[in-house]
């Protein structure tokens, strides 16, 4: 038996000084790389883990202090000693390191030894070995594998027992083999995991891995806490009962284990032999008993009820861990020694036993070397041998093909055998006729090709059918699995997608129709581009080929130099200053174009046509009164808001301290100890229970108050339940704080400003890019398929801008475009390897579609059946060695693939960084936490948790071994319906919001990880999504969308963390809503409304292609009429009455008289929909009515599957309610199918989808429908709103309810407005009973649709909008519905005046902050201008002055004709090009400064300079008498100049005085508006029957109305001025594609017909010099008129 050195007592300074020894001893040993002498081992065998003095050793996380100096300096010591890694590692343990007592470790393996493990070579696993206390204490012989997560522990574990194999990982990580027996104190700490379909505690899970590495037979000996055989729920012990055969346990004394005094357990169980039945030594020992302490319930585990000698003490109220009412301590009863060995002997003996290991199997047949073989056959690839044997290419070598272990040949007589030859012999004729096109075979020789491949098919199917024939098989949960059976063992080959595209298959009909591959030539050889007329063809071919600007290619095309490039584009091309790259204009006159303008002016006069251009692209500043702003905003400087804190509670601002981590989106707020007794803080704003400084930090936080009270329930447990009153108080003043900032954050003109600017250069500096892909060609594609313009438009953004989301609608070929961008971005040389993730059931169909586009393009497609452990190997190999133009997975098989263990550490420990500061900050503002000493070990649990939690989202159990995405060479993925992704996880202040992803989906997570890895790898790049609906559910969603695709832009607007994007662009508000359990309230956030909409939605166009119906011109049916017919009915008498009792109903939830889980404003809502579609819903005495709405459909129903019988047309009818019978047995449905059988149509032709209730009934039903066997089918909007293809003989959509959401209309009317209906033109219906519920909702629906309209389309001319995911209505809305009272239209009325005044007083106060912005501009632009026309009068006089001669050169008197020589001489020796900005003297001129300025990428300026600088353009080869005519000019043009500062300076004067008269001037409408503001909240009262708490006593309705109406006809107010210089949308960059293939038809047109004809007279301006440009010509052409001037030339 090893030595163990046993630790004595010490005291904690002691114990600390002893860990810092042992790891200075062990870096000392690893350092020299020797085993430790004998007193080293005593050393390190004293290192027992930082848990029992963690709260000294390590500074408390919230303050970053220590207790004393001390224990600082061994604080810091160890900080010192370890790397940022082991310290972070030894952190994290210092709550789960528990260590065993000799005593237990040597009964343990006392019991192991009476169970009967040998010892001879035994092989035992210990899943927590710390420091390897329990591998010393071990008899001779056993071998270990043992596993540590603390780096520390682990390597001295194996420095002290290097003959066992030490695991440094988390247990969860390591592959463990098959072990004899196990033996362990198992970690516990509050960490779960999911594991055998459960959720398990992290001591659970260890006990369950363990087991599952346990041989059958094997022994698990472990200590496990008390709540494993006591917990009430028996779920994981009959799980493990399920494994394992129970053969005891002790329970130990409180206090037994080191460091804790919870009750633990000693648990002896052996795992069950195959076959066998369980041998439990108690049946009832997963069972538990309640029994009763000091009047306390507890339960405890049956077993030592029934085994009273196997608890080694008594059962104790006292001394409870955590003082839990509900637990107990065992008192000690003896000495735990001899109670130890008393109960050994009650152990079963000699009860280990070994299964022998089955027989191998042998293989069939050996590899073999691989022959020489046609180029198409590689990796993976199926070929034919000479001896007919069937092989596979795999590492190099042949590998025989097998079915189950029978080698296949390929003139075998088994089915499978002549199938699969079959199918090789139509992939090799493929490639042949793909050879005879590729490489231009005459006609008649293609011909013979694609007649042979002709042949080969139709024998393969005249034999066994559709190459891609499907087979439906149901299983017993609903679901169906399809198969291809024709393509068992040919999927292997790669070229098994190619073989599959030879057909158009369709699964409804199993039929199939050839592809244009046996009809005619789809590919062709392009000859390449060799020469080009011009520049802009040289562009654009750079664009087509590079998808980039290269001038050496460009020159190389021209036959010219980069230079004469860059001279003949102009401004189509722009340098960047920032990386000398040359981008299109387009390009570089968008995106963030006011970062780009500091750029450009930083760089200097070299970049003065960047500016110029930049300037005129600048956004329009949105002004104060059109930004909403709450409190938490990033761009808010915490000075600010300090300046607000002191304001609102009347103090000085040093008495207020506000800290804030931008990156973490925390705020924080401390005050003076003063602070907390001002009256404006306890009263003012704030409550007894929670003060304004508090509400104020958790606004900043988008925290709302919520307030709990602790009571006691029967059993003496503690519960805690919100205290309502109390917390809607704090909630009313936390509203008053928000209200409050808002109010004061504008009134101070130099804030305003400031902010005003922060917040424009921020949020408001995109311009939008325009995509125009007309200048690409497509090498490789198939010659019948020409892509719309939309679609290459979409392929350019792919290529040229980075991450993009194709967001469009069903049908517009997002396919084709994902295809087409990965062949093009190859061919350019953007991507090596892209990899195409398309859902599960659409694989297949991808792969067709793609090899459609690209007949040439090589593809390995994965199924689900490569990715088994069998194949798994072979499918890695072929992904990672060779050359795919694309790869074709599923979502399902996409997760299957990891990241390197490398990339997922430094991912995780990004991702627990983003946390570690928020948990720090939430324990910091909780009052109970301040000071206390479990602060540390409370925050690392919290970070081990959120790790187990990272972890599984992981979801490495689903990863297939080999398979790593960073080794297989993927550099671009393109992952088709995106929303598959929506669910991930964020980090955020705001607990239980709806619509956060807070937990977050293992898709999501995997998706996103994998798109962060592209990113590092090229920022910005490598990842395309696509869908047709990229914001279903809630606007939050545009988060999610920006954190995969353009992370960069949320980081540098500081909104990357989601807190912060929410208080910039959302705002949350708290309700109370039921509990799940219908018995209590809780609180509920979610986003009410989204703000400050034109600055997130060009954020959201940067990177999104949205095409609409409205935009695509589609082979879609139109709609009769252009729109949906409404059919109105009355409402009933029985209707009416049961529509007042709903007003009823919500009066007395607003009242209170009903409890919230008998009736709440939810049941109200449904119980109203209901009775608009049928009373009969509601009460079981309603007559049926002969006009309601149900019957109206029904008869409309009726007349058009009469009217369309010849054709057998179909109709759909939708209905959410009324589906299955109810109490008193009526059901809408049931009453629609009996009526329309009554009235002749035969049952068989009407059916509902609910009667089909597995996938393969469904996919009957659905063929009957296409065929028209069934002709109506009826079904809600969850069943038939999507999956569902039945549209071919359609004709006519029945809303016989409303849904809830846009999205939910649009899934209905898309089952038949889709391609592939046979009709152009079809019918909806909207039923609507008048008066109800219907057109209210129907009318909200199109509010809704339209924001999401104008959301997809970028319309930026609304500035808020109202979340769309509300489900109820409120009591003012049913009222107003039910009542029909006259009083709600002058509520309507007095609202739209409001909303008048409201945007006059808008326009007041952006007129105030324009005032105050000219006010402190224009006396600087005034003493500017004045100054530089005192300058120029100066320069004027001294070029006034008599001389000898104009010109001074070099000191000396020169003529003209001196002076054209001297500047000659200078020009032939000027360089080409310069490095930077120049200024080349040439003398005085008329007594000023003459000089000639050059740029390294620009025409040269000639400059004159005295009092002031002017400048004059040349062009760029100016000669001595161009330089010297424009110096003339430049000398002549001081009078126009100093004209036009004199009338500048005028207007400058007049606007300063205007502006002064303005400044400060009141509303002119504010008595009006508050008086009108009065009285709409009486009205509001009053139609509510409330009775106001702060207006006063309630008044008469009428004198209310009388009040409102005159104080509207005092008041005559005109509508408000729109201001015109706010854009409707988002000003986009014309794409140069666009203009110069718009120059090139100009061009054209005016070499048609060049002669110059008479149009109207264009007048010409003199301009700023004075000079009057050439005057414009017209040309009259074939295409119409065209006007040339400056050089441009325009078409009309």
């Amino acid at each position: 038996m090893s030595t163990v050195i046993i630790r004595p007592t010490l005291n904690e300074r002691a114990h600390a000084r002893q860990l810092l020894a042992a790891i200075r001893t062990l870096q000392v040993v690893e350092q020299a790389q020797r085993t430790p002498t004998p007193e080293e081992r005593v050393v390190l065998a004293t290192y027992g883990g930082c848990g029992p003095v963690a709260n000294r050793l390590f500074a408390n996380p919230l303050t970053g202090a220590w207790r004393d100096e001390d224990w600082q300096a061994l604080g810091q010591e160890l900080r010192t000693l370890l790397t940022p890694e082991e310290y972070t590692s030894v952190r994290r343990t210092i709550g789960t390191a528990f260590y065993t007592p000799e005593l237990l470790a040597n009964w343990m393996y006392l019991a192991l030894a009476r169970l009967g493990l040998p010892t001879n070579d035994a092989l035992v696993l210990e899943p927590g070995c710390g420091s390897g206390q329990l591998l010393g204490l071990a008899p001779p012989g056993l071998r270990f594998v043992a596993v540590e997560m603390d780096s520390i522990s682990a390597r001295i574990a194996q420095t002290l027992y290097p003959q066992h194999t030490i695991h440094c990982s988390n247990f969860r990580d390591v592959t463990l083999p098959q072990v004899h027996a196990c033996i362990a104190n198992v970690p516990f700490a509050d960490i779960h995991y999911n594991y055998w379909s459960h959720r398990l505690s992290l001591h659970e899970f260890c006990i369950a891995k363990s087991l599952d590495a346990l041989i059958p037979g094997g022994l698990m000996v472990v200590i496990v806490t008390h709540f494993l055989l006591d917990r009430a729920d028996p779920s994981f012990r009959e799980a493990i009962a399920a494994q394992a055969d129970f053969l005891g346990a002790v329970r130990l004394p409180s206090g037994s284990l080191a460091g804790t005094s919870v009750v633990a357990d000693i648990l002896v169980m052996r795992k069950r032999l195959l076959d066998t039945p369980a041998r439990h030594v108690d049946h009832q020992w997963t069972h538990t008993t309640p029994i009763l302490l000091d009047r306390h319930e507890v339960r405890v585990s049956t077993y030592f009820q029934h085994h009273p000698h196997m608890k080694l003490g008594t059962y104790s109220h006292e001394d409870r861990l955590y003082g839990s009412t509900s637990g107990y301590s065992v008192t000690p009863s003896g000495d735990l020694a001899t109670q130890l060995a008393a109960v050994l002997p009650t152990l079963p003996q000699n009860v280990y036993a070994v299964v022998p290991p089955a027989a191998s199997i042998a293989l069939p047949r050996a590899p073999l070397p691989l022959p020489s073989l046609a180029p198409h056959i590689s990796e993976g690839s199926l070929f034919v041998a000479t001896d007919h044997a069937i092989l596979q290419v795999q590492h190099g070598e042949a590998v025989p093909v097998c079915h189950s272990t029978k080698p296949l040949y390929a003139n075998g007589r088994g089915l499978l055998e002549q199938r699969l030859a079959a199918l090789l012999h139509l992939r090799d004729v493929t490639r042949g006729v793909l050879q005879s096109q590729n490489d231009g075979w005459a006609p008649s020789e293609r011909d013979v090709a694609r007649q042979a491949l002709n042949e080969a098919y139709d024998t393969f199917v005249a034999r066994f059918g559709c190459i891609s024939h499907t087979t439906i098989h149901p299983k017993a949960d609903g679901t169906v699995t399809r198969r291809l059976p024709n393509l068992t063992i040919f999927r292997d080959d790669p070229d098994s997608v190619i073989v599959m595209a030879l057909e158009e298959y369709d699964e409804e009909t199993d039929t199939a129709t050839k592809a244009a591959i046996m009809l005619r030539d789809v590919v062709g050889h392009a000859l390449p581009v060799t020469t080009v007329a011009s520049a802009e063809e040289a562009l654009l071919q750079s664009l087509n080929t590079h998808g980039a600007v290269d001038l050496p290619y460009m020159a190389h095309l021209y036959s010219g130099s980069p230079r004469q490039i860059i001279d003949e584009l102009g401004d189509l091309l722009y340098q960047d200053p920032e990386t000398g790259a040359w981008q299109t204009a387009d390009a570089y006159l968008s995106g963030n174009v006011r970062a780009k303008l500091v750029t450009a002016t930083a760089a200097g006069n070299a970049y003065r046509r960047n500016v110029a251009a930049l300037a005129l692209v600048q956004p329009e500043d949105v002004l104060p009164s059109d930004i909403d702003v709450n409190l938490g905003a990033p761009w808010i400087p915490p000075l600010d808001i300090q300046a607000f804190a002191a304001a609102l509670f009347h103090v000085e601002p040093d008495w207020v301290q506000i800290r804030h981590v931008p990156k973490e989106a925390l705020w924080e707020v401390r005050g003076h100890w003063r602070l907390e007794y001002q009256v404006a803080v306890k009263s003012d704003y704030g409550t007894q229970r929670c003060n304004g400084v508090t509400l104020l930090e958790q606004a900043l936080n988008l925290q709302v108050p919520t307030i709990y009270d602790t009571r006691y329930v029967p059993g003496g447990k503690e519960e805690r339940v919100v205290n309502q009153d109390d917390t809607l108080a704090a909630r009313e003043k936390q509203k008053a704080i928000k209200e409050a900032f808002k109010a004061w954050l504008w009134t101070e003109p130099e804030r305003t400003d400031r902010l005003v600017r922060t917040y424009n250069d921020t949020y408001n500096n995109l311009r939008l890019r325009a995509f125009d892909g007309g200048h690409l060609t497509f090498p490789g594609m198939n010659p019948a398929f020409y892509p719309y313009a939309h679609q290459k438009d979409g392929i350019w953004r792919i290529m040229c801008a980075g991450n993009s989301l194709m967001a469009q609608l069903v049908g517009a070929g997002k396919s084709a475009i994902m295809a087409a961008a990965a062949m093009k971005m190859r061919q350019a040389g953007l991507i090596r390897k892209s990899i195409c993730v398309v859902p599960n059931h659409l694989l297949e169909q991808f792969g067709r579609e793609f090899l459609h586009v690209y007949p040439n393009a090589k593809l390995l497609m994965a199924s689900r059946e490569d990715f088994t452990r069998a194949r798994r190997k072979l499918l890695t190999a072929k992904m990672a060695s060779q050359a795919w133009d694309a790869i074709l997975v599923t979502h399902s098989s996409f997760e299957r693939i990891g990241m390197s263990l490398d990339f997922q550490t430094q991912f995780l420990r990004e991702q627990i960084a983003e946390y570690e500061t928020l948990l720090v900050e939430r324990e910091e503002t909780r009052p109970s936490r301040r000071g206390g000493r479990s602060v540390l070990k409370l925050i690392e649990n919290q970070l081990a948790r959120l790790e187990a939690k990272l972890k599984d989202l992981l979801a490495e159990e689903k990863k297939d071994d080999g398979l790593v995405f960073d080794e297989l060479g993927i550099d671009y993925i393109f992952y088709d319906e995106s929303q598959a992704g929506k669910n991930l996880a964020v980090a955020s202040k705001m607990e239980r919001v709806a619509g956060i992803q807070t937990g977050g989906s293992q898709r999501a997570f995997d998706l996103f990880m994998k798109c962060r890895y592209l990113h590092q790898r090229h920022p910005g790049h490598g990842v395309t999504f696509a869908t047709g609906t990229p914001v279903s559910n809630s606007m939050v969603e545009l988060y999610t969308l920006q954190r995969y695709l353009d992370p960069a832009a949320l980081r540098e607007r500081g909104i990357e963390h989601f807190d912060a994007w929410a208080a910039t662009f959302g705002e949350v508000v708290e309700t109370m809503e039921i509990s799940p359990d219908g018995r209590t309230l809780r609180p509920r956030s979610r986003f009410a409304k989204f703000i400050n909409l034109p600055e997130l939605l060009p954020m959201f166009g940067s990177f999104a292609d949205v095409k609409t119906a409205a935009q695509l011109t589609l082979p879609r049916p139109t709609i009769q009429g252009g729109k949906p017919h409404v059919i109105a009915c009355p409402m009933d008498d029985a209707q009416r009455v049961l529509q007042d009792g709903l007003v009823d109903r919500y009066e007395k939830i607003r009242n209170g008289h009903v409890k919230p889980w008998e009736d709440n404003a939810l049941a109200v809502t449904t119980d109203g929909r209901k009775l608009a579609l049928s009373p009969r819903l509601l009460d079981p005495l309603a007559e049926d009515c002969p006009w309601s709405k149900v019957n109206r459909c029904i008869e409309q129903v009726y007349a058009l599957w009469e009217a369309t019988a010849a054709g057998r047309s179909t109709q759909l009818v939708f209905c959410d309610f009324g589906v299955h019978p109810n109490a008193w047995g009526y059901s809408v449905y049931g009453e629609v199918v009996d009526k329309l059988v009554k009235a002749g149509i035969p049952v068989a032709q009407v059916a509902v989808i609910g009667d089909a209730d597995t996938d393969a009934k469904k996919h009957v039903l659905f063929d009957k429908v296409r065929s028209g066997a069934v002709r109506i089918l009826i079904g809600s909007t969850q069943k038939m709103g999507t999956g569902m293809n039945v549209q071919r003989l359609l004709i006519a959509l029945h809303h016989l309810d409303a849904p809830w959401k846009p999205a939910e209309v649009e899934q209905r009317e898309g089952r038949i407005l889709r391609q592939g209906n046979t009709h152009p033109e079809v019918q909806i219906y909207r039923y609507v009973t008048e008066g109800s519920f219907d057109a209210y909702m129907w009318q909200t629906l199109e509010t809704k649709a339209t924001f999401i309209g104008q959301i997809m389309t970028g319309d930026l001319s609304v500035r808020q909008a109202e979340d769309i995911s509300g489900q109820e209505l409120s009591y003012a809305e049913v009222k107003a519905i039910a009542s029909g009272n006259p009083a709600i239209l002058t509520l309507a009325e007095t609202d739209a005046e409001l909303k008048r005044l409201s945007i006059l007083r808008k326009n007041y106060l952006d007129e105030q902050f324009l005032t105050r912005r000219a006010l402190g501009t224009l006396p600087e632009k005034i003493q500017l201008d004045a100054h530089r026309l005192a300058a120029l009068i100066a320069d004027q006089t001294t070029m006034a002055l008599p001389a000898e001669t104009p010109w001074v050169i070099e000191g000396q008197p020169a003529t003209e004709k001196d002076a054209r020589e001297h500047v000659g001489l200078l020009c032939a020796t000027l360089p080409e090009q310069v490095r930077d900005p120049r200024s080349i003297a040439l003398g005085h001129y008329r007594g000023l400064v003459a000089s000639l300025r050059l740029y390294p990428f620009h025409a040269p300026d000639v400059a004159l300079e005295g009092r002031c600088l002017r400048l004059g353009s040349l062009a760029k080869n100016a000669g001595p008498l161009a330089i010297l005519n424009a110096l003339e000019r430049l000398a002549g043009s001081s009078d126009g100049e100093q004209a036009s500062l004199r009338r500048d300076l005028q207007v400058a004067r007049a606007q300063l005085a205007d502006y002064e008269t303005r400044r400060d001037q009141p509303f002119a409408h504010e008595d009006y508006l508050a008086a009108l503001t009065s009285w709409r909240l009486h009205l509001a009262r009053a139609l509510q029957d409330e009775t106001p708490a702060v207006i006063g006593p309630q008044l008469p309705l009428a004198v209310i109305i009388d009040a409102l109406k005159g104080l509207r006809s005092a008041h005559s107010i005109e509508p408000a001025p729109q201001r015109l210089s706010r854009q409707a949308s988002a000003s986009v960059e014309e794409a140069v594609t666009t203009r110069i293939l718009a120059r090139a038809q100009v061009r054209e047109a005016v070499e048609e017909a060049p002669a110059v004809v008479e149009m109207p007279s264009v007048t010409v301006a003199p301009a700023a010099n004075g000079v009057v440009p050439r005057a414009p010509r017209w040309r009259s052409t074939k295409r119409g008129a065209v006007l040339e001037q400056a050089g441009q030339l325009r078409l009309f």
